[in-house]
């Protein structure tokens, strides 16, 4: 009993984590983040970030063929031995795929923030003479005079975290991608 809940367990893990995997590592690598300071830093909104942000978007749209190509597998171990480690990969898997098929898991890099940040690019009208907006954990601000530009906390951008590889990893995973909820909620508490 205590050997099918451990696989069950586990196969529910690997249908989580697999079909993220191409997020959380290919983007991290140093070579891909030589033109954006270090986690947590604000990042210069720029061409380079309209860039990644197309590239998050892209990569988290790429978990569903994977979730499902994996639940396509844990069907077929489910077929020829009823494993409770097929069990769990077939749930956590076609799970994942479903709720970023039908909407219920929004991705936090979708094009309206990418037209968003985009638009922030060259704004129009210039809070002060020397205006470089920088997109900080909680909002778009204005470097110089810190004036919120766009109250959107930033998700997770595929940079090197500094929190450390498991722990940093772990609240990627957790989190989705997505913002922390406490600082959704101060953000829009703040612009209301």
């Amino acid at each position: 009993m205590v050997g099918h809940l451990i696989s069950l367990f586990l196969g529910l893990m690997l249908g989580w984590i697999l079909p993220r995997v191409a997020s959380l590592v290919m983007t991290r690598r140093k070579a891909l983040n030589r033109r954006f300071p270090e986690h947590p830093r604000p990042i210069p909104i720029s061409p380079f970030l309209i860039q990644r942000l197309v590239s998050m978007n892209r990569l988290w749209w790429s978990s569903v063929p994977v979730g499902i190509l994996i639940g396509g597998i844990a069907m077929l171990l489910l077929i020829s031995s009823r494993s409770a480690f097929g069990y769990g990969l077939f749930i956590a898997s076609f799970w994942t795929s479903s709720t970023r098929l039908f909407g219920l898991s929004p991705c936090p890099w979708n094009f309206h923030v990418i037209d968003q940040i985009n638009g922030l690019i060259e704004p129009s009208n210039s809070c002060c003479d020397e205006a470089d907006a920088v997109w900080g954990i909680e909002a778009v601000r204005c470097s110089s005079c810190e004036l919120v530009l766009l109250a959107l906390p930033r998700p997770d951008l595929g940079r090197p975290r500094s929190d450390g590889l498991i722990q940093g990893l772990a609240r990627v995973l957790w989190m989705d991608g997505s913002a922390m909820p406490s600082l959704v909620d101060e953000s829009q508490s703040r612009t209301k």
